[in-house]
Order: C-alpha cells, then structure tokens, then sequence
C-alpha cells in the first residue's frame, strides 16, 4: 500500500463514523487515533504535558467532583465539589482568604448526590439543580468570597390553579408588603418562601382595547395582552375640517412598563371631518399578580411581598353579607330586616347569588312589560345602570318635546330577558326585546323591528338603527317614570331607550 505525507494534523481525531469519508476535506488532514497528542492550529502536534500533583482533596475517602468556574478569560477557577462542601483551585493552588484560610462553602449536595449535580454558568454565577434539592445559585462576590443561595424563582412553577369559584383569597394591597387572607385553610408555615399567582376572576369590568376607538378620554382603561393600561394623553392637534377627533391607532399595546402610543398621531381626513390616529397608553399591571409568602400566621392569613402588581379587583377583604338578615314578626307576617337599609323603595332590594342577580322583586313593574337594558349597560357619565339606587339623578329625554331633565330613579328591578343589540354608526345598547322604543313621528316599536328605523343618541341625534339577537341575558329594569333615558354599551355613545313603569 502506498504511503502519503501528511502535512498537517489540525484536523485532529475523525469519529468513527468518519473514517471513510475520504471525499472531506478535512480527511487530508485528520487523523483516526490520536493520543495523548495535542494538534495545533498550525498543522503541527505536541506530546501531551504531564499531569503535576497539586495538592489533596479534603476527603480523600470520598467522592469528589471537579466543576469549571469560567469567570473571565484571565481568570479561571476549578471547583472542587465534595461530600457537603465547595472548595476552589486557581493557578493550581487552593483559593485562600485575607487570613490565609482556605475557602470553602457547605453545600445540601452530600455523598454521591454530587454526581447527580447538573449546572450552567452565567457571569459570575454558577446555577445548580439536582432531583432532591431545591435549585441553587453559586455566586462570585468578590476575588476570595463565593456564597450559595437559593434560587429565586420569580414566574413559577405554581400548583394547579384553583377551580373552585367557593375557595377565595384576597390581598390587602396590589404593592409592597401584603396580608393575603382566604375562607379555607391554606397555608403551612412549608410554604415560606413559595409563591402565588393571583388573577382576576372576571374581566367584564374592563374592556378590550380596540383599533379606531373614537375619543376615549384621558384616564380610559382598557385591556390588551393580559395587561392593563390607562390612556395618558390625547392628540395635541386634530386638524380643523368639520367636526375633529381623535381616534385610537392601529399597533395593540403590548408594553409592561412605561408608556407608548398606539398610533403616530398623524392628521387625516374622511372626507366630512380631520381626525388624528393614535392615543398614549401607560401599563398599570397585568391581568394576574405573583407575591412570595414571607410568614404564615394561621391556615387562612398569611403575609407576602407583591412580586409583580396585582389587579385592583384581587385588592380588598374577603366577601361578608354586607347586610344581615333576621327573622322578626308578630305570627302572621314575617318582615326581613336589612341592617344598614335606606331605600325608600322595596322595589330596590333584590335577591342575588355570587353577584348576581336570581330574580325579580314580585309586585313591582309589569310583567307583561320588562322593559329593561343588559346590567353592564353605562350612562353618559360612567356609571353603571345597575348600580344605581334610588334617588340617583339621571339624564331622561321627552322624545314629543326633546326636552332632557334629570329624574330620579324610583325603583330597581332584575332579572332575565331575551335581547338584542341596537345599534347605529355612533352608539349601541343591548336590552330586552319587549323594550319598546318612541320613535319621532309618535309611533313605539319594539326592540326586535327596530332596525332601519331611527333612535335618538345622546350625541349625535336621530340615527339609523341595525339590530343583532344576543339571547338570554341579565338585566336590570330602572324606572324614572315611564320616560327614556339614556344608556349603551360605552359611555361615549348612549341611546336613548325606555323603562318600565313604576306600579307599587
């Protein structure tokens, strides 16, 4: 068999599988065994230096383990892991202290457990894991000093999530240091130090941030990826052709800290009206919080510091009967008292269960006449229909004169209808579908056969109506005296609808 020289060795070892894949180029230069031999990048090779004893490990009768400490590209450390310690080799020479003593760190990691150590370094910290320990941090705080600690975990891992809408737990602060209270036994004090994900039951009290929204005011809330943000800022200019406003952007807000806005605020133009898109939105938190449990107290109370914010709604003490009631009577009536009640009208109490409502006050209203808005419909000026009480002024409408008035609310009632929504370019309510509407030239019609007619916006004046059925939904039945009043699904864009008439 002819011999060939070969020039070169940079190669170093081919794997085994490599061995006949003479068409490589680096075949030329590789070699099948190479043993205790160090190629070099030049092409040339060295004989292996020696080995050079350095000293003794601190348990020669032990397992011992040898672990790289990369700190920079001068300076290197050899960790020497044994049987509950740590101990460290530069310049092959144990690390020792200003006193001279050599410096070494106890770790949870003993006997053959070390072999089972698995670790990854970044900077000057050394992450550490094994099946039976809690994960661990080996860090570098100065030339001579390391320290072990826990790991801190920030996002998890958590327990399966509660699904038990009976088990409740609230926070007495969305920051800082909290007492996290619940109605079932929880804690233990082998909880210090764990965490807890808290989220917001519901977000209905919140709604999604939208594309084209029309002149939100400053201090608007609005939801988008799993956060919360408060509007901050509006166009400075909207241009001066017709009626200007200003419009919120196309680019969803995402950002977790800080500010940004929607749109570049550019001034545009439909034809009828200058307009400005884009609005500035600020993260308040996200729709979930994380604290980590600092002391246990009992089973049901313990105390945490906030991690990440947490939602306002998670905020408070836990859900009591706000009012109590008792059973008193002179034998032949019984009367349910309400501690703490100031309504004049019975017409305004209902019955509830988790909130919500579970039926209408009997004697009051006509049945044959629900008429009556979705329960999360808002007045012109932000407030919910249904929390209203008696007595509330509210912005009512005679569609014959067009006079608007404030009337008192006379009563509240609730209950279950079916509805559509009634809509029109500037504005939308949903409620029942018995609710009838006063349309202009005197006529009443009813929700279902409202659509190409027009209805009065609190806005923007008689306006072509489409409807759309949303089925069976909880509403609520304020009476102001049999006139309209004026209510949607935004505040910025109510339509004037009926109500029922007060019949004690």
């Amino acid at each position: 068999m002819p011999r060939f020289t070969q020039p070169s060795l940079s190669g170093g070892e081919l794997s085994p599988g490599l061995q006949g894949r003479i068409d490589l180029a680096r075949y030329a230069t590789s070699l099948k065994t190479c043993r205790n031999v160090i190629t070099k990048p030049t092409g040339g090779a060295a004989k292996r230096p020696g080995f050079m004893f350095r000293g003794q490990v601190k348990y020669s009768d032990r397992a011992t383990r040898i672990i790289p400490f990369i700190y920079s590209t001068t300076i290197n450390y050899l960790i020497e892991m044994g049987d509950a310690y740590l101990r460290f080799w530069v310049d092959g020479v144990l690390l020792r202290d200003g006193s001279n003593n050599i410096v070494e760190v106890a770790t949870p990691y003993i006997g053959s457990m070390i072999y089972d150590v698995r670790f990854t370094q970044s900077a000057d910290v050394l992450y550490m894991v094994h099946p039976s320990v809690a994960p661990k941090e080996l860090r570098r705080t100065d030339a001579t000093t390391f320290v072990i600690v826990d790991f801190a975990f920030k996002r998890g891992p958590f327990r399966q999530p509660n699904t038990n809408d009976a088990y409740l737990m609230v926070a007495s602060a969305t920051t800082g240091v909290v007492a996290v209270s619940t109605n079932v036994d929880v804690f233990t004090s082998a909880m210090i130090g764990s965490l807890i994900y808290m989220e917001e039951k519901e977000l209905r009290g919140i709604k999604p941030w939208v594309s084209g929204e029309k002149n939100p005011p400053v201090g608007t809330i609005r939801r988008s990826d799993e956060k919360v943000y408060k509007l901050v800022s509006i166009p400075s200019s909207l241009g001066g052709k017709g009626t200007p406003f200003y419009q919120t952007g196309g680019t969803r807000p995402v950002h977790d800290t800080g500010r940004a806005f929607d749109g570049p605020q550019d001034i545009k133009d439909d034809g009828v009206n200058s307009y400005a898109t884009g609005v500035e939105w600020e993260f308040l938190h996200n729709t979930f919080g994380i604290l980590r449990i600092q002391a246990v107290t009992d089973a049901r109370n313990a105390t945490a510091v906030v991690i990440e914010r947490l939602p306002d709604s998670v905020a408070g003490t836990l859900p009591t009967p706000g009012n109590t009631w008792s059973f008193t009577g002179n034998g032949s009536q019984t009367v349910f008292n309400i501690t703490g009640a100031t309504a004049l009208s019975e017409a305004s109490y209902t019955v509830s269960i988790a909130g919500s409502p579970a039926q209408s006050n009997p004697g009051y209203g006509d049945p044959d006449l629900p008429y009556c808005v979705d329960w999360n419909s808002v007045l012109p000026d932000g407030r919910l229909v249904r929390s209203l009480r008696v007595g509330d002024l509210v912005e009512c409408v005679d569609i014959a004169t067009g006079e608007r008035t404030y009337k008192p609310l006379l009563a509240m009632t609730f209950g279950y209808e079916d509805c559509c929504r009634v809509s029109t370019a500037h504005g939308s309510v949903v409620q029942s579908n018995s609710t009838p509407m006063d349309m202009k030239d005197g006529r009443v019609v009813k929700t279902p056969d409202l659509d190409g007619e027009q209805v009065l916006t609190h806005r923007d004046g008689f306006e072509v109506a489409s409807v759309m059925p949303m089925g069976r939904r909880a509403v609520c039945k304020p009476d102001f005296g049999n006139c309209m009043f004026f209510a949607g699904e935004r505040s910025d864009s109510t339509i004037a609808t009926h109500n029922i008439l007060y019949k004690p």
